[in-house]
This record gives structure tokens, sequence and C-alpha cells, in this order.
């Protein structure tokens, strides 16, 4: 019969990622990708922790709904749909998993980051 002890660890293994423990670091790599790709949209979180966050294009053109005027301005967040939109969640959820698997006094010397790849 499991302990409660063992049905936490199974439990969290499927519900949230692995506790980073110190000089453990290797081996929480490891995990933590595992647990990412597991995810839906594993390998986008995974791009975005190997290549960095979602790039907004310089300038995109908008058509006016008259169709007539053509207006250039630098990428928005309400601009992004389908596969940018989609990356651009992923960059936000990889962030998120990889702080979850952070302890406390390590979380504090990262905080500042912003972007999977950096942290």
């Amino acid at each position: 019969m499991a302990t409660m002890a063992e049905n936490v660890i199974v439990a969290s293994s499927e519900t949230r990622p692995s506790m980073l423990e110190k000089g453990m670091y290797d081996s929480w790599k490891t995990r933590i990708i595992l647990y990412i790709r597991g995810k839906e949209n594993g390998e986008m979180l995974k791009d975005s922790i190997d290549n960095g966050p979602y790039q907004f294009k310089s300038e995109i053109t908008i058509k006016e709904t008259n169709g007539v005027t053509n207006i250039r301005r630098p990428q928005k967040l309400k601009d992004l749909e389908g596969q940018d939109k989609l990356s651009y969640d992923s960059d936000i959820k990889a962030v998120n998993i990889i702080l979850l698997g952070l302890p406390v006094d390590i979380y504090t010397l990262i905080n500042q980051y912003q972007t999977a790849k950096e942290i």
C-alpha cells in the first residue's frame, strides 16, 4: 500500500512539474523538458525555451474595412491569430511551467527574467 507521500509524488508528476533541488539541475532539466513535451503544444513550448519568445513583426499592413486604405504599423498583440497567437501563448505557458518548478529561493534570483530562454 502506498503512503500519502508516495501518492502526492505520483500525482504531482502529472499535474505540475518537478521541483528543482539544489545540486540536481541536470536531472531536473531533463524531467522538466519531458514534462513540457507531454503538454498540449509541447514542441512549441520547447521551441520557446530553446529559441526565445515570439518576435512581433516590426511592420504589418492593415487594410481598412472598405479595402482602400492601407496602414503600416508595428504588430501588436491584438493582431495575432492562428499559429502566431499559439506561439505567443506557448511562450507564456513555458515561463509558467518553469517557474512552477523552482523553489522560492531560486525564483527570487531569476524573477527579473521575462522569457523561458532567459530563465
